[in-house]
């Protein structure tokens, strides 16, 4: 009864317009106070005990990652080598975009830092190389939801602290899901210049290319430095977060000496800021999860699910297609927070892995931030771009069927999500 009343308390509070933070927190609150059924203590309590996770530190550790990085000069070098690499390729400045956003995406861990990164300096380009501002857009959108599909990622470490899986075996199943679907977006933004017959520009050249590899770094050796040191067991995913901070600041501030000391200050403030929400969403999830638990919701309804189908194919196209339709309209953390609880046991009552399910959540998430009507993504990028996104639905068609095509090759292919994890584990 007070899963019920805390569910559409939560759903009409955010139906009236008001942030989901709140409804979860109000919806939470009101049920335990009309049930009796709970302590009204325990909303206290479960705040505090889920800001008190260690690994959800990562997440504002990352963020302020993605802000040092856009300071500094290294996200501005990774554009350059990539636009170096291929100048040559037809539709090349949509390909550096892509390529980009996959560079910034093995850094930040965030969509939104990686597009606002990447599209400010991308999407002018690919205008002034012939390419529409809506196409420009749909690149930007689809290429900068890699963000949290390529490790390290925010909201996979979301994810596994409320499911209680390997963050670091998360990391590894979704580097596959993450190229593949970069390689996607590259063809289609490729077909596209052909059609188009958008100008080639001429090669870069030898020396050019050795300049802007030579520029770039120190900035390509940050993903490498925190991927590696995460597989190789040296650091665990919070720890590479704080080596990531710190390697940034020292790249941006002593080698690119671009990072003014007067600067640290207003990007540590912009990180805290971006990633209140996220961590406010995490704390009062530990409240709903608790409501959940009481009332043995996952349980009832995993039994219930069951009664209807014993079937894991037709499971998993329902789950994709729910989570698809979802992520259109909520924000990807927000997703996670609320949905969770309730579907990591449910895909296990199923013989789900929850390492393979919770790539399957995160890609549905990234591909509901590039979506129409309201993709977060896709909203920052029209932005940019000064595009309506009310013209989007037919220039983003090709990357959604695009996607789709890769979300069913990682639920129904396990070499696609478990090829890389089991060579560790």
């Amino acid at each position: 009864m007070t899963s019920f009343l805390a569910i559409v308390v939560t759903v009409l509070l955010a139906a009236l317009g008001a942030p989901l933070l709140f409804a979860i927190a109000t919806g939470c609150v009101l049920a335990i106070l009309a049930t009796g059924e709970i302590s009204l203590l325990i909303v206290v309590q479960r705040m505090f005990y889920s800001a008190n996770i260690y690994p959800i530190v990562a997440v504002p550790l990352f963020m302020l990652a993605g802000e040092v990085m856009n300071r500094g000069g290294l996200s501005r070098r990774i554009i350059r080598l990539s636009d170096s690499l291929m100048g040559h390729i037809p539709g090349s400045s949509a390909l550096t975009t892509t390529v980009a956003c996959m560079l910034f995406a093995a850094i930040s861990g965030s969509s939104a830092a990686t597009a606002a990164a990447v599209g400010t300096i991308m999407i002018p380009d690919m205008v002034r190389n012939r390419f529409k501002p809506a196409f420009a857009s749909a690149v930007t959108a689809f290429s900068s939801s890699l963000g949290i599909v390529i490790p390290p990622s925010i909201t996979l470490i979301i994810y596994g602290v409320l499911a209680g899986v390997s963050i670091r075996q998360l990391f590894l199943a979704s580097i596959a899901p993450g190229l593949l679907a970069g390689a996607v977006f590259m063809f289609l933004a490729y077909q596209r210049a052909k059609k188009d017959q958008i100008e080639v520009k001429p090669p870069a050249g030898l020396k050019a290319s050795v300049q802007a590899a030579g520029s770039a770094f120190w900035a390509v050796l940050m993903p490498v430095v925190i991927l590696g040191g995460i597989f190789s067991g040296l650091f665990t995913p919070t720890e590479a977060a704080a080596v990531a901070v710190l390697y940034g600041l020292i790249v941006g501030r002593f080698v690119y000496r671009e990072l003014a000391w007067r600067e640290i200050g207003p990007v540590f403030v912009r990180a805290a800021l971006l990633s209140a929400i996220p961590v406010s969403l995490f704390c009062v999830a530990g409240v709903l999860n608790h409501v959940f638990s009481v009332d043995r919701l996952p349980e009832r309804m995993a039994a219930g699910a069951l009664s209807v189908t014993s079937s894991k194919v037709l499971f998993l196209l329902v789950i994709n297609v729910v989570l698809f339709v979802l992520g259109m309209f909520m924000e990807s953390s927000a997703m996670l927070v609320v949905l969770t609880p309730v579907l990591a046991p449910l895909a296990k009552s199923f013989g789900i892995d929850l390492v393979h399910f919770g790539v399957l959540i995160n890609l549905n998430v990234a591909i509901g931030q590039a979506s129409p009507p309201i993709g977060s993504t896709l909203f920052l990028s029209c932005t940019i771009s000064k595009t309506n996104i009310s013209q989007m639905f037919q220039t983003t068609l090709p990357f959604l069927i695009g996607s789709w095509s890769v979300l069913l090759l990682v639920s129904y292919v396990p070499l696609f999500w478990g090829g890389l994890r089991s060579l560790f584990f």
